[in-house]
């Protein structure tokens, strides 16, 4: 059975995008605003071994993939808004892979004295050959995924040394057919900072998060998690950070059933930039929402580096690892993902650049508990133009 999207939902949806940009350039009142465009362009041809990583019948394709952007900026003495959209045309030798999809983001932030207020959106129009790599693992050409949220939050400096924050956030994720289930989230994030030296800097915070999934059979998790964390600078050079806290969550389902849960909760992160060398390093334990309306306990990991060979070529080499475990202990559902992707960059000029790339992406577990890999290889020519300033 397939399920339309409702016209409301996507109108919504794009509303939610597009609302950022015109309350920041407002928000500039009679000050001066500074307009200014980008756009850019990248045509990649892609072949792939096993794009939707099934263990029972993989299925090779090869194919093009055209992405033209533009980021469009409004600025003043205090106040930024920054609207970036992106259109992603694929084409493959299957056609079921076939699909043109939009990316939309906005960010606003307006500064007074002592406050900061900001205001984020973001539209993802793709289907779930891509958007569940990461998620459920449940990855299916021709599903159409719509996942649109908004996140304001406020800051306020109460001394030179002390800040506090609260950040909410909202999110909607629709699929237009019933083998996935939508769902909502909802956040909100209270904290406290304060700068014991120019080199640290201490964090406490409380995480408290709503999940509901949207069919007949739903089901509903509340958490709440308080946090403490610590950022250093250990050079110019080297910045680490971290924090850690504790998780309880109830659950509860259509029929009345309830359960409790509790776990911990860590992020940490380690940034380098060096003459030559660019380091990131990320790990988070967190709640994720899957398209099989439910919530599971994800670890993730991101390792990044980009070390420059000389003035026009660079060597990149880019990692991720995501294990998901069911809240449910009686389920006992797992799964692991990872990828590997190194990618030589060449800066033919100012604008234009030319990348191969390999990438290796692998899973474990899952909706079918089986084992699967591929093996991608790419070539990507980009442009990207100069700031143009709008009169």
């Amino acid at each position: 059975m397939q399920r339309k999207y409702p016209l409301a939902a996507v109108a919504s949806a794009t509303r939610f995008a597009l609302v950022a940009f015109p309350l920041a350039s407002a928000g500039g009142g009679a000050l001066a605003q500074t307009y200014t465009v980008q756009a850019g362009i990248q045509q990649s041809f892609e072949y792939d071994s096993n794009p939707l990583l099934s263990s029972r019948s993989p299925q090779e394709v090869g194919g093009s993939i055209t992405a033209p952007q533009a980021t469009l900026t409004a600025e003043t003495e205090t106040a930024k808004a920054e609207l970036f959209g992106k259109v992603v045309a694929n084409r493959f030798t299957d056609n079921d892979f076939d699909s043109n999809d939009v990316y939309l983001t906005a960010a606003t932030s307006l500064r007074g004295q002592v406050t900061k207020v900001g205001l984020n959106a973001a539209l993802d129009y793709d289907t779930t050959r891509t958007s569940e790599l990461t998620g459920s693992g449940s990855t299916v050409a021709g599903v159409r995924h719509l996942r649109y949220g908004v996140t304001p939050d406020v800051e306020v400096k109460l001394s030179p040394v002390d800040t506090v924050s609260t950040t909410l956030s909202y999110g909607r994720t629709v699929y237009d057919s019933a083998r996935f289930t939508d769902y909502e989230d909802w956040a909100i994030t209270p904290a406290w900072r304060r700068a014991f030296s120019p080199l640290d800097t201490g964090r406490v915070a409380i995480q408290a998060s709503r999940f509901t999934s949207l069919d007949d059979q739903w089901n509903e998790v509340d958490s709440i998690g308080p946090m403490v964390g610590w950022e250093r600078k250990l050079s110019e050079r080297l910045r680490v950070g971290g924090a850690v806290g504790v998780r309880f969550s109830h659950a509860r389902d259509y029929a009345g059933a309830s359960t409790d849960s509790q776990g911990y909760l860590a992020n940490f992160t380690v940034d380098y930039q060096g003459l030559q060398d660019t380091l990131r390093f990320s790990y988070d334990r967190n709640l994720a929402p899957l398209g099989n309306g439910t919530q599971v306990q994800a670890d993730q990991a991101e390792a990044g580096w980009v070390h420059g060979f000389g003035p026009v070529t660079y060597g990149e080499l880019r990692a991720q690892l995501v294990h998901q475990t069911s809240l449910d202990t009686d389920q006992d559902q797992q799964r692991t993902y990872y990828d590997v992707e190194p990618r030589i960059r060449f800066q033919l000029t100012e604008s234009w650049d030319l990348s191969p790339t390999y990438r290796y992406r692998h899973q474990t577990g899952g909706l079918g508990g089986d084992e699967a890999d591929s093996h991608t290889v790419l070539l990507t020519v980009g442009y990207k133009g100069g700031k143009l300033a709008l009169d």
